[in-house]
């Protein structure tokens, strides 16, 4: 089965998708800055989306998002820090970068001076219809900003004066062909108590066998919830801990790449051995179109 949700579901809600037979999903996920979400007011942050990408992988279940970028008020710089973790990312599935378009009825259509922008018909439209500027904007669904350089261009991420925006494009080309490769890169970990072995093969992976014990082990389990930095004291293992001891746990943590800084959370990218294999493409609940293969004649009635 396929829904389209929102993107704040929990991991035990995907568990419980999965478990239902729910293989595919939609969700809005939309960004991985929570700068960029918030001026989309999701309501979600960067640290939850990419939880939500890795418990998917977690329980076999498929993800169709895309990167948005062009929004009025954002900045270059997010993009470029942005770029700098995506090849962590490499063994969750991964998204499109994809232009924001302007829509009727959207906050952007309703309220277009408030953002700064002059809305005008998108550019197809006048190929289409022989009417009038006025009377297009009464008709038509999408927009474009008439202060767009842009305007009817290639909605693709390639600007000379966004470098931030063109590393994401490049890190997300990056992203999708490693996911045409005959296998798909792994994080994933293991943990019998005393140490938690963690098994690496992505591109960027430091070593491919981590053993991860004490301090660091503690800190390990904390960043697969999420959970924000400031209550790793109330670890078992992180209690009486100089707060010097924990920072240089934590440095170390993401030096080889098991963990990133979001939100003032730590998020742990790893997996659980075991996990559910993903479906392959052509297991979409909504069918599958084979452009190579042999036209079958189909008989008459």
């Amino acid at each position: 089965m396929f829904f389209e949700v929102k993107a704040n579901l929990k991991r035990h809600e995907v568990e419980k998708l999965a478990a239902a037979g729910v293989r595919w999903i939609q969700p809005g996920i939309e960004s991985l800055d929570t700068r960029v979400l918030k001026l989309m007011r999701k309501g979600t942050t960067s640290a939850h989306n990419v939880q939500l990408l890795k418990w998917c992988r977690q329980y076999g279940v498929r993800v169709s998002w895309s990167l948005l970028w062009g929004f009025p008020g954002e900045c270059d710089a997010w993009y470029a820090e942005m770029a700098s973790w995506l090849p962590l990312l490499h063994h969750l599935q991964p998204g499109p970068a994809v232009r924001l378009r302007y829509q009727r009825y959207s906050p952007y259509h309703y309220t277009a001076e408030k953002h700064g922008l002059k809305l005008l018909p998108a550019a197809p439209y006048r190929y289409v219809y022989p009417l009038s500027e006025r009377d297009l904007s009464e008709q038509v669904y999408y927009f474009e900003d008439s202060e767009d350089h842009d305007v009817g261009g290639h909605f693709t991420p390639r600007d000379e004066n966004r470098p931030g925006l063109n590393a994401v494009a490049k890190g997300i080309d990056a992203w999708l062909k490693a996911w045409r490769g005959p296998t798909f890169s792994m994080l994933s970990m293991q943990d019998n108590g005393d140490e938690i072995i963690v098994e690496d093969t992505r591109a960027i992976a430091i070593e491919r066998e981590h053993r991860v014990r004490g301090l660091e082990r503690e800190i390990l389990l904390a960043a697969d919830e999420g959970s924000p930095e400031t209550r790793l004291c109330d670890r078992p293992g992180a209690a009486n801990v100089m707060q010097g001891e924990i920072d240089e746990a934590i440095a170390n943590m993401i030096a080889r790449k098991l963990i990133v800084r979001l939100d003032a959370r730590l998020v742990g990218l790893a997996l659980w051995h075991p996990y559910t294999p993903i479906l392959p493409l052509t297991a979409f609940p909504g069918g599958y179109l084979d452009r190579r293969s042999t036209p079958v004649a189909l008989p008459r009635e």
